[in-house]
């Protein structure tokens, strides 16, 4: 026999944890070198976690200025890409010369 299940479960799933950008800035001084690309990155984007430790060189296109995921490497499984400039992109050409 099957259990009947409810039609829709309550989700509670509201994101929180935001940083205003001065807080963010306070922060990211504090952190050690190597990590503020990474960190930088993550704020800009919103790139989860996984995602920005997966990555790989041949991911960022700096002429294009983006940073692609192909389908299987995010949440959803879809692709997607995250514009890149400024201090973030800065920050990828000086962490890819280091490595």
């Amino acid at each position: 026999m099957v259990p009947l299940f409810p039609k829709k479960l309550k989700e509670n799933n509201v994101r929180k944890g935001f940083f205003e950008r001065e807080e963010f800035v306070k922060h990211r001084a504090a952190l050690p070198d190597d990590i503020k690309p990474v960190v930088t990155f993550a704020y800009w984007t919103g790139c989860r976690k996984g995602e920005i430790l997966a990555l790989r060189w041949s991911q960022v296109d700096f002429q294009a200025s983006v940073v692609r995921l192909e389908p299987g490497e995010t949440k959803n499984d879809q692709a997607t890409h995250y514009p890149v400039g400024g201090r973030t992109s800065g920050d990828a050409a000086n962490a890819e010369a280091r490595a």
